[in-house]
């Protein structure tokens, strides 16, 4: 699969919940997210987030950044989508054309810099969207 490695690690994956590590998998940008934390307490998630977590420093388990044990808890329905606006991401390196409509026209709830240019660098992209929302630019 995408996030996981593959071979003898299946039937670890598999203690932790996933099914099938190399079949198609919900998945998602966790750069933000709203937990319903009655919720989580009642699955016992943060059981199973650290036991995955401990997997994962004894065999690597997942590559790709942190998304792999957020994605590994939120699958059979664990999720819900929210709106892409609360995680405009890849500022830092996207063209305008690459861009969600939603958040250049509609505004973003959160303008995320991801990637190299950040707004306050010389070749930073979008600082018209960053500089409003900055009150003191005397720490830059």
């Amino acid at each position: 699969g995408m996030f996981f490695c593959e071979g003898s690690k299946r039937a670890t994956l598999e203690t932790l919940g996933v099914r099938d590590p190399d079949g198609d998998l919900e998945s998602f940008n966790a750069g933000v997210v709203v937990l319903h934390l009655g919720r989580w307490r009642s699955l016992g998630l943060a059981q199973t987030f650290g036991r995955a977590m401990a997997l994962h420093s004894q065999a690597r388990l997942w590559r790709l950044g942190s998304n792999p044990p957020l994605v590994l808890l939120a699958q059979g329905g664990r999720f819900e989508a929210i709106d892409a606006r609360w995680n405009c991401d890849g500022l830092g390196w996207k063209r305008p054309t690459d861009l969600e409509a939603a958040c250049l026209e509609k505004g973003a709830f959160v303008w995320h810099w991801s990637g190299p240019r950040k707004p306050w660098l010389r070749d930073g992209l979008y600082p018209h969207l960053w500089w409003p929302h900055v009150r003191d630019a005397r720490c830059l």
